[in-house]
């Protein structure tokens, strides 16, 4: 009951309809199970709250979350709500676009309007108008020389000849990572709707044609398996100067990292005699030699 209390609590201040709002009411529905009180003690029997009705205590405690989220701003909360118009110069001067998202194989990076803290994850960049901000444009990538950063994307397709490129009708992150699949299962065309400095045309930028994924992928699925080989490729010609990216290169399998891997795992080890991995003069005060 504790649990369903709260939950309920919190639903009451999204909006109805809204995927989040449905599953907490069915997760609260589900967890209304009679909760046996805390045993009684000394010390709780002092507690005046203690002596509440262990339902009470609880609805209360959801009474208050739900007046602090009542508070929050509805575009914190997930509440449906418009995205800004990014062909609007006044909209972009007020947005932040430092956290941006890789947009797969093209080479780009974008910033797409994201909802709320309760927003599943799924629906995050359902905001309408869909579109992409480019934020940035790598270097040997697919689109260089054909999108530049503050270019927005307004729509996409596949194949070559294929006419006008439509505007997005639904998710622009989720359109574009599926018409990213669809091109390298076909001829590799991605085709974009593009607007830059008040005029809109369409563009083309060619993708690796790597196929479909199996449907057991990523195992016997050799798409996944071009793919780990090109991204196996571009790490192990960099210095592995990460734990993580570490731990990603020994997790390929490739025999002939290792040597790399080795060596960079001798790097962090304590030099002899002391607990500094650096040999940097340690701080007054702080003992490093070992025992």
């Amino acid at each position: 009951m504790a649990i369903g209390n709260l939950l309920l609590g919190i639903s009451c201040f999204l909006p109805p309809g809204h995927r989040s709002f449905e599953r907490l009411g069915r997760v609260a529905e589900s967890a209304k199970i009679p909760a046996k009180p805390p045993a009684a003690s000394a010390s709780t029997i002092l507690d005046p709250l203690s002596r509440m009705n262990h339902s009470t205590t609880t609805t209360i405690a959801a009474c208050a979350l739900a007046s602090v989220l009542a508070l929050l701003p509805p575009d914190l909360l997930g509440a449906p709500a418009a995205a800004p118009d990014l062909t609007n110069p006044a909209a972009r001067a007020k947005m932040d676009a430092k956290v941006n998202f890789n947009l797969g194989p093209t080479g780009l990076r974008g910033w797409i309007y994201r909802g709320g803290i309760l927003v599943d994850t799924d629906d995050m960049t359902g905001h309408q108008p869909w579109q992409i901000l480019v934020t940035s444009v790598g270097k040997d990538t697919p689109a260089q020389g054909i999108l530049a950063p503050d270019d927005v994307i307004l729509g996409v397709s596949t194949g070559a000849g294929k006419g006008l490129v439509p505007l997005f009708t639904q998710d622009s992150r989720k359109s574009l990572g599926l018409a990213i699949g669809a091109a390298e299962a076909g001829d590799g065309v991605l085709n974009l709707k593009c607007w830059r400095a008040g005029a809109t045309k369409d563009v083309s930028i060619r993708l690796p044609v790597l196929g479909a994924y199996a449907k057991t992928a990523p195992y016997e699925c050799q798409k996944s398996a071009r793919i780990l080989a090109a991204t196996v490729k571009v790490l192990a010609a960099r210095k592995v100067d990460h734990p993580v990216m570490g731990l990603a290169l020994l997790a390929t399998g490739d025999k002939s990292i290792l040597p790399k891997l080795e060596a960079y795992a001798r790097s962090l080890a304590p030099k002899p005699g002391t607990l500094n991995p650096t040999g940097a003069t340690p701080k007054a005060g702080v003992a490093t030699t070992c025992f």
